[in-house]
């Protein structure tokens, strides 16, 4: 069975350097790693070290992460925006840069609320304020948003919902 390290240094406080993820990838149902130490400088140093894939996992350095190589995002801001994550992608995969860019750069205030503590809940209640879904509520030990948390996520997602609905229209 195929199997994906998750390399999250900020939350775990332990560093799947790509040093070791080079040894990692000798087992060879280690297949990929979901990269998330938010220094887009991995992406090409892991692939100098092996050829495991990577996973793109900060929403925040998405862009970055696939211009420099990265195969895949595995994140949480695609629920919030699944048409226009895909469309992102799939503009990079094609090799249209600069059309990713313009959408990614009108999404990428409100994705920075995933590479913080309070990226479930940020989440959530973009997904709320989208309207195509629900989001809801977290379940503790997570807690509702501090107000002037919540204004912030409001704040960035209403510029990126202004910005895909005058895209739109």
């Amino acid at each position: 069975m195929p199997i994906m390290a998750y390399n999250n240094p900020i939350d775990t406080k332990v560093d799947l350097t790509p040093a070791l993820l080079a040894r990692l990838a000798e087992i060879p149902e280690v297949v990929a790693v979901k990269e998330f130490s938010c220094d887009v400088r991995r992406v090409l140093e892991i692939q100098e070290h092996s050829d495991i894939a990577v996973v793109a996992g900060a929403d925040d350095v998405l862009f970055e992460s696939l211009v420099d190589g990265a195969v895949g995002w595995f994140a949480g801001f695609p629920n919030a925006f699944p048409k226009e994550s895909a469309e992102i992608y799939d503009l990079v995969m094609a090799g249209k840069i600069a059309e990713a860019r313009e959408i990614y750069r009108h999404l990428v205030a409100v994705f920075r609320w995933d590479s913080r503590t309070e990226f479930v809940q940020s989440i959530k209640l973009v997904i709320d304020i989208g309207g195509h879904s629900y989001g809801g509520p977290t379940r503790p030990p997570r807690g509702p948003l501090t107000p002037e948390h919540e204004a912030g996520v409001r704040a960035d997602a209403a510029r990126a919902l202004d910005y895909l609905a005058a895209r739109e229209a």
